[in-house]
């Protein structure tokens, strides 16, 4: 697998379940989370190349070689949102629902992100193409950490 720059990003993710567990205690507190918005992320961040290794051990392709390749010839697609100079450290910080919803991660980065690739590589069939060429899973699914706003 070719990762650019070395692969020597961090980035935040977030398992579905914790998304979930993040939804469902704004549910529960909705004097707190009203017009309130929050980050949502796995507490466990990582470098691409460390990520890249858990989902080869689960994939079962303990063999799959990392190639960190300069960006220069192996451009990411976040390069383009980025500052010329920038590195794209992806992290994001969920202080917030933990304070104001008491939220922690309903299961660890690791076992969720275990449980999404054994689940895929079981049930290929369960994947759905996206435009551009990418899948995801119909049933659970690992996405870059995001925000999430609640209204009033």
């Amino acid at each position: 697998m070719i990762l650019p720059d070395d692969g020597l990003w961090i980035v935040s993710l977030c398992g579905t379940r914790n998304a979930v567990e993040v939804v469902l205690r704004a549910a529960d507190r909705p004097d707190a989370a009203g017009g309130q918005a929050y980050n949502c992320a796995d507490d466990d961040h990582r470098t691409v190349p460390l990520w890249a290794e858990i989902v080869s051990e689960f994939a079962g392709d303990e063999a799959m070689e990392l190639v960190g390749v300069p960006s220069e010839i192996a451009p990411s697609a976040l390069s383009e949102l980025l500052a010329p100079d920038a590195h794209p450290h992806a992290l994001v910080d969920a202080e917030k629902a933990r304070v104001e919803l008491g939220y922690s991660d309903a299961v660890t980065a690791r076992d969720a992100l275990a449980e999404s690739v054994c689940r895929r590589r079981d049930n290929p069939s369960t994947l759905l193409a996206i435009p551009g060429g990418s899948t995801t899973s119909r049933r659970t699914g690992w996405w870059p950490a995001s925000g999430m706003r609640f209204a009033d």
